[in-house]
């Protein structure tokens, strides 16, 4: 069936239990804005939107934004994908950690090595080469995580997020 926005959210708010009123109380927008909505007369409303919508109608984003798949959301893919976001929110963080201390770490190491002799010199350009071979291992690890995720085949973690 080729429904646009306007009538699949007609279709949620017929089904729904919860007034129009509650509905836009939820998703954070006015009366009028899901009225408008309602009746087409908001044209290309944002994803953002609908995503607030949805969430208070208690249907999938992707059926109330292009009429794909489902309309109510697969609670078992959702608590994954939640679960996938956590996990891609811990890595980035532990990278970003991890990044600044290379930068730390990289940073008085030049200081150092502008004043050290060249036996000293050897040894401190090893030891920034280990941490840049070591961080840079991490990050494709970290990749490869990222990737097994898109593909569902999240196997627990790869990676330490300390």
């Amino acid at each position: 069936m080729n429904e646009n926005i306007s009538e699949r959210l007609v279709t949620a708010l017929n089904l729904s239990s919860k007034s129009q009123t509650e509905i836009a109380s939820e998703a954070g927008i006015t009366s009028a804005y899901l009225s408008d909505l309602k009746h087409g007369k908001r044209g290309n409303p944002s994803k953002d939107k609908i995503s607030l919508v949805a969430e208070a109608l208690g249907v999938s984003v992707s059926w109330l934004y292009a009429g794909e798949g489902p309309m109510k959301p697969d609670a078992k893919r959702d608590a994954s994908l939640a679960r996938g976001v956590e996990r891609a929110e811990k890595i980035f963080e532990a990278s970003e950690k991890r990044r600044e201390e290379l930068e730390s770490l990289i940073g008085a190491r030049l200081l150092e090595l502008m004043e050290a002799g060249p036996a000293r010199s050897a040894a401190i350009l090893d030891e920034c080469d280990a941490a840049l071979r070591s961080y840079a291992k991490w990050i494709i690890a970290y990749r490869d995580d990222i990737e097994a995720a898109k593909r569902g085949q999240s196997h627990g973690p790869a990676l330490s997020c300390e």
